[in-house]
């Protein structure tokens, strides 16, 4: 193994002293202040008789001062006063506009407000801006200076690791002036991949951009969870291969310029700033480019630099400035994941076929260090991740090259080569996914017979007991059965959004609704072991509703498939519509049997101007069981029309809207009254509505409070 010696080993701890000091103040804030001071003063009094005490002391204090400032900045802009009310900003423009709840946002930094006070001149936190539905034209891109006219509402959250003190709902939004000449490149070069990628509407295309860039956007979130599950995520995560790839091109296509080692240290230097704007400063870009930055530097003064010293350094001097680096997971997870490999580099050498154990050892090492993390944030880690990035690997290589050549040709024959090693990618991936995970008793057996591995004497009773553990968990989970012992509904706890789980206890399967993302869904479906669906259900067309439905066609078996007929239904529900052959539309007072289950549809019953109150309506009965109804998002015209409904189980209309009538409520007499909702800038759910249900004796259960929410059905 390749352990740091020396200075690698210094920087190494310097770089751990310095995380844990950022830590300990992030997490515990004055407390940990003190508490990292008090640290340091013992090092630095043992640092009298060795230096490299002192320098941890230093590393210590270095990092608890920028945590400090980091807490500071994001209680500052959590507090922040802002003039609300009709605006005009200006403002540089800190992210790239992404659509949520329907509606295109992005951050800026604002240096100028104009109120009907008069100019203001702003040093406070970033905000959010809202575009308006009718905006078009060129979207802002970071690092261009906008002009933002609009209505400025106190709205504090932390949104991409960004303090935000509030959000203006703009009227219009104009650009006045371009970034500085490495946002230009940057800017240019990520459009030029979007551009010549984007002419194939394929996942295959999609996954390029993410090696290439880090450029996800447009890749399925089924097929994002595919690649956590098998352990390929972070091949769009963007790291070392990647900034090392683009230097590689950026020196070409420079190289009359760049000749010289100086002259080409000096080039490198700047490429890796334009490649981090390209990428959009992903924590794993900025430790990579850190790195590859100070190895460019010490060859530019001649200073050798190994690359466990570059380690250090770049996450000492990251932290220092950034201290909420040190809370980040990818941030955490690359320095982990290089760190393993590095270790991992020398893990069998000498073996041969030498590309395959070294892939090998450095994949292994790398899982090694990461799975604390993964296990900590996720419960879980994937048990074939080193055959899947053995398997990928070379795969990647090949489509990240033949895809950066597409960029520079930009003809679409090249794209489509690439295409196919990515095409790959993502069959391992899906393959892999559906392996099993290992949860914290597995991996601790792991750790153990790991460790026993490295120990001659150990080693055969080791195996022995890994094997027969091994051999347990795989016929375990062969007899193993995700089917309930008797009926269930499972409201799934898809952020702001509806999912209901219908599973009897022969095994028939019931999905109404799906949330905004596919892969929250596909993740909750797999959790439960559905892989087949009797009876899926569109109650409308709404995002919130059938977003996670669209990537299920042709990846799950459904049998019947039923949606509203309106007018104005979405054309996403329209296409999901097309693309079941089974697609009906139920009638109203005809009740269908799914397995154990009885369903009445009991709306709509006619053509409602409002699509909310066109939702389908159902009333879902067991056999001498409980009774539940689904309401989609009907408001009180549709509850009106329905009238009470006293079920013993009530999904809440409209995630808890105010548009519900509170009669038609306390009416329904529900004994349990579900409410599905997540984080969302709307008001869900209401006050009044909560306290309407509990006053006629409903019990409101929450799934943004309780995540999934399961009630057996039985009788």
């Amino acid at each position: 193994m390749n352990w740091p010696q020396g200075r690698g080993r210094t920087a190494c701890a310097a770089a751990l002293a310095t995380w844990a000091g950022a830590l300990v103040t992030l997490t515990w804030s004055s407390w940990g202040v003190v508490a990292a001071v008090a640290g340091a003063v013992v090092l630095l009094v043992a640092g009298r008789v060795r230096p490299r005490a002192l320098l941890l002391g230093l590393a210590l204090v270095a990092g608890a001062l920028s945590g400090g400032l980091a807490a500071h900045r994001t209680a500052a802009s959590m507090t922040a006063r802002l003039p609300v009310g009709i605006v005009d900003l200006r403002a540089t423009v800190l992210t790239d506009v992404e659509q949520q709840f329907g509606e295109g946002r992005f951050l800026v930094r604002p240096s100028q407000l104009v109120t009907s006070q008069g100019p203001l001149a702003w040093a406070g936190p970033p905000l959010q801006v809202v575009l308006p539905e009718d905006h078009v034209g060129t979207e802002p891109r970071p690092g261009e200076s906008v002009r933002v006219a609009g209505s400025l509402r106190t709205s504090p959250r932390v949104i991409k690791a960004i303090p935000v003190a509030g959000a203006l709902r703009a009227t219009s939004v104009d650009v006045v002036g371009a970034g500085n000449p490495m946002y230009t490149a940057g800017n240019a070069l990520r459009s030029r991949v979007q551009r010549v990628m984007g002419r194939s509407s394929g996942a295959e295309a999609a996954l390029l951009r993410g090696f290439l860039v880090g450029d996800v956007t447009d890749l399925a979130a089924i097929d994002q969870e595919a690649m956590r599950r098998a352990g390929l995520s972070h091949f769009v995560a963007v790291s070392g291969s990647n900034v090392a790839l683009f230097l590689v091109v950026w020196w070409l296509v420079l190289l009359p310029v760049g000749l010289g080692p100086r002259r080409r240290a000096v080039l490198g230097i700047v490429g890796v700033a334009v490649f981090m704007v390209t990428t959009r400063w992903e924590p794993s870009v900025v430790r990579a480019g850190t790195m590859a930055v100070l190895a460019l530097g010490a060859r530019l003064v001649g200073y050798p630099l190994d690359a466990w010293t570059a380690l250090g350094a770049g996450v000492v001097g990251l932290i220092a400035v950034s201290g909420d680096l040190a809370q980040s997971l990818g941030f955490q997870l690359s320095a982990a994941a290089t760190a393993g490999l590095l270790v991992g580099s020398g893990l069998f050498r000498g073996r041969r076929p030498q590309w395959l154990w070294a892939t090998l050892g450095a994949t292994v090492a790398a899982q090694v260090a990461v799975a604390p993390l993964l296990l900590f944030r996720f419960g879980e880690i994937p048990v074939a991740a080193p055959l899947a990035n053995v398997v990928a690997a070379p795969l990647v290589g090949v489509a990240t090259a033949i895809g950066a050549a597409a960029v520079v040709v930009g003809h679409p024959v090249v794209v489509t080569v690439a295409e196919w090693p990515a095409g790959a990618v993502l069959w391992v991936a899906h393959t892999i996914a559906d392996w099993p995970q290992l949860g914290v008793v597995q991996s601790l057996i792991g750790g153990v017979a790991l460790m026993g591995l490295t120990r001659p004497r150990l080693r055969l009773p080791v195996v022995a007991a890994a094997v027969a553990t091994a051999f347990l968990m795989v016929v375990v989970s062969a007899f193993a059965t995700h089917v309930p012992g008797q009926p269930m509904v499972t409201f799934l706890d898809v952020g702001q959004g509806d999912a209901t789980l219908l599973r009897g206890s022969d095994g028939s399967v019931v999905l109404v609704d799906g949330g905004r993302d596919p892969g929250v869904l596909a993740a909750a479906l797999r959790r439960y072991g559905v892989d087949t669906i009797d009876l899926l259900v569109a109650t409308h067309g709404d995002d919130d509703h059938i977003g996670g439905l669209m990537e299920l066609p042709g990846r799950v078996p459904v049998g019947v498939f039923w949606h509203p007929d309106h007018p104005d239904n979405s054309e996403g529900l329209r296409s999901l519509a097309a693309a079941f052959d089974t697609a009906a539309v139920p009638k109203p007072g005809v009740a269908y049997r799914v397995g154990q289950f009885t369903i009445d549809v009991l709306g709509p019953k006619r053509r409602f101007d409002a699509v909310n109150d066109g939702s389908l309506v159902l009333w879902v009965d067991v056999s001498k069981g409980s009774s539940l109804v689904l309401t989609g998002d009907i408001e009180a015209v549709g509850q009106a029309d329905v009238g009470p409904l006293a079920a013993d189980i009530l999904k809440v209309p409209h995630h808890g809207s105010i548009t519900s009538d509170l009669d038609w409520l306390r009416q329904s007499r529900a004994s349990i009254a579900v409410i599905s909702v997540g984080p969302n800038s709307f008001g869900h759910p209401r006050r009044e509505v909560i306290e309407a249900l509990v006053s006629a004796g409903a019990e409101v259960r929450r799934t943004d409070e309780l995540g999934d929410i399961s009630i057996s059905l039985a009788p």
